[in-house]
This record gives C-alpha cells, structure tokens and sequence, in this order.
C-alpha cells in the first residue's frame, strides 16, 4: 500500500469518529432535564394555597359588620364598634351610638328635652328631640306657640320659657289652645328665632283646655327689636304694662306701631283679624305672644281680650 493510500484510509476513520460523537449527543437528551425535575408540583400552589391567607382571617364575620363580637341580630350599636353594649339609660340604644346616652329615646324618638334646651341653646339647630306634655298657647294658620308655666315640673322662670312650633305635613295640625301635647321634630332656626319643625310625631296628652299662663308684663322698649327682653321672651304671653297709642298703621299686613311712655314696639294681626284701627287710637290692654316676625319683634294679640281699648 503506497504512503497516499494510507493517509486516505486515516481521513476516513476520522469522519467516522465525528459521526460517533454526535450519537453521544443522546447522552444529554431531554430526559436529563425532564419538565418533571422542575415539574409545576414542585411549587404546587398548595404549598401557598390561599387558605392560608384566607378573607376569614382579616375579614369582619357576615352577621357582625362591626367586628366587635357581637351579632348584628344582637348589636345595640349596629355600626358601631362597641364590645361592652354598655347602655346607660337602658333604651336599646348603646352608648357609643346614643345621642344622648343619658336620657331615654327609644326607638325613632328624639333626644328628650325642655323647651329651655330648645331657646337657650342646650339642644343646636338640627338636633332631633322630643317635648312632652308641653302646653299650647296660641294657634297660628301654619303652627302652634307652647310655654312652660308656673307650677309645670320644668318651670324654670319665663325667660326661655314658649317657642313656636311648626308642623309637618302629616303631624301636628290638631293642636288646640289649652291642651298638653307631645311630639318629636327638629329644632330649627325660625327667621332668627329658634324653633321646632319637621314633626315625626304628635299626640295630644291632654284636651283641657288648660288655664294659660298670665301674660308677663313688659314695656315697649324691652320687646321691641333689640330690647333686653325681646329675645328671653320670644314665644311667651306678654301685655304692655301702660297706655298705648297707635302711632303708626301698616294697611296691607294689618299690623301697628304701639308706643307707650318708654318706646315703640310691632303688633300683628297673624293670630287674630282684628279691626284695622286708627292712627292716634289707644288701648289700655295690649298683649298676646311675643314673636320674631321677619327679624322684628312683634306682639300678636290672640283675640279681642288682647286689645282692650281705652275709655272714651
């Protein structure tokens, strides 16, 4: 065999070699690196199933919306967080949700309070409250005047003492002179004076008709707007202490100036139609509910016992 020969025969088992190599391939198939050495259920989501942060473990219990362990059939403050269901005026409702957690008010009622509360600020416009067995002393076309008088439980002197209520469409309209009555409403701001309105309840306590309280005598200068007792005894019975004279004649509302020796004050004619009287005439008796009428402090005589004329 010549030297060619030879250094062919060595090519050929060269090629033949590298052809062994790649069938050495099949040692590293896919099988050495199976999908299942990494297979999904190594890190099964199981492992960190959400059971383990399940709603139950942060969330409130369905049937106790304010988490604080009590049922909602049982909660005395649905809405509120209030473990110890503490109740002090044992009304049903707890004291972290009671207005007023002191004083009964069951149910839809307001929070109880005095007509005094109501005129002095004790109670704030908006709150909603209850009077009860509260004496009416005057009806208006559209409302009703109350007043506590001597001798009532919460009597405590006449300033603050009546206020003027007004009615809803569906309470309140039967309200008679000289009878006790009770409602629920919201305390309101009248035209600058305080008030009742937005009746939710009404019931009449006592017929009567009740004696009413006698009228506080006062001068014009005390009620007329900006007196020192025009706001005290706003919505209370009052008569002028003297002789008054019609100074002047409102034609269109019927109303008239009054004046007597310390000053001038309004008279309307809201709840009684008097006769339009004359310029110079003069009564020996004017009285009746003291009101805030448009921001004026006006006398509104209830009927003709209220305006008493002078002899001849």
């Amino acid at each position: 065999m010549t030297f060619r020969s030879l250094f062919v025969l060595v090519l050929l088992a060269g090629c033949s070699g590298g052809s062994n190599g790649s069938d050495d391939t099949d040692d590293t198939t896919s099988a050495d690196t199976d999908v299942a050495d990494t297979d999904a259920f190594d890190t099964d989501v199981a492992d960190t199933d959400l059971a383990d942060t399940d709603a139950a473990d942060t969330d409130v219990a369905p049937n106790d919306v304010d988490g604080d362990g009590v049922t909602d059939a049982a909660d005395n403050c649905g809405a509120t967080w209030n473990p110890t269901q503490a109740d002090a005026d044992s009304d049903g409702k707890g004291d972290a949700c009671d207005v007023c957690p002191n004083a009964s008010n069951p149910g839809t009622q307001g929070c109880p309070v005095t007509v005094y509360d109501v005129k002095s600020g004790v109670a704030s416009v908006g709150d909603a409250v209850r009077l009860s067995d509260v004496l009416v002393t005057a009806v208006a076309p559209q409302g009703f005047f109350v007043q506590v008088k001597p001798g009532d439980l919460d009597y405590l002197g006449d300033n603050f003492s009546g206020l003027y209520v007004v009615p809803s469409a569906f309470y309140g309209a039967g309200a008679t002179v000289g009878s006790r009555v009770s409602f629920d409403g919201v305390v309101d701001d009248q035209s600058g004076a305080v008030g009742v309105g937005d009746l939710t309840s009404f019931v009449t306590t006592a017929v009567g008709p009740e004696a009413l309280p006698l009228p506080i005598t006062v001068t014009a200068a005390e009620v007329q707007t900006g007196g020192t007792r025009a706001v005290p005894l706003e919505g209370v019975l009052v008569k002028l202490s003297g002789v008054a004279q019609v100074t002047a004649v409102d034609s269109v509302g019927l109303g008239f100036t009054a004046t007597d020796t310390t000053g001038a004050v309004e008279v309307g004619a809201l709840l009684y139609s008097y006769a339009p009287p004359v310029f110079g005439l003069t009564y020996a008796d004017l009285g009746g509910v003291l009101a805030l009428r448009a921001g004026v402090s006006t006398i509104l005589p209830r009927d003709g016992t209220d305006l008493i004329l002078s002899g001849p």
